[in-house]
């Protein structure tokens, strides 16, 4: 279960590496709105590799397994961005432009999150 909790958390790191790299080239080119968008997509994934920890913790304190961590995780793409739904929609009422961007970011790479989460437990179950 540890080296399966490892494999994803290195996966996720390297996402976030990227998406900062990506906000500095943005911050060079003075595109600030869109640095700010990367920004709070690393954020999010700093989010994850939380949950990530809490979801390990949890399963070994309950001796569980690695099916037990990835259906604790799992859990964590439906919760989590049920906020910023929320969020996105009264900003749809307001027609406040800038959250619905700063929403659809957030939620965006939440899935994209969840799509590196189930390729790497795969690729891990397939081994």
């Amino acid at each position: 279960m540890e080296e399966l909790k490892s494999i994803i958390a290195e996966n996720l790191a390297t996402l976030k590496a990227q998406t900062e790299e990506k906000e500095c080239k943005l911050r060079d080119d003075n595109r600030d709105d869109e640095a700010l968008i990367e920004k709070i997509k690393a954020n999010i994934v700093d989010v994850f590799l939380s949950v990530l920890d809490v979801s390990y913790q949890q399963s070994r304190q309950a001796g569980g397994d690695e099916k037990d961590l990835i259906e604790k995780f799992n859990k964590f793409f439906e919760v989590i961005p049920e906020n910023w739904f929320e969020s996105k929609k009264q900003a749809e009422e307001r027609g406040d432009f800038e959250i619905i961007y700063k929403e659809d970011a957030k939620i965006a790479m939440a899935k994209l999150i969840e799509k590196v989460f189930l390729s790497t437990v795969e690729e891990y179950n397939v081994r």
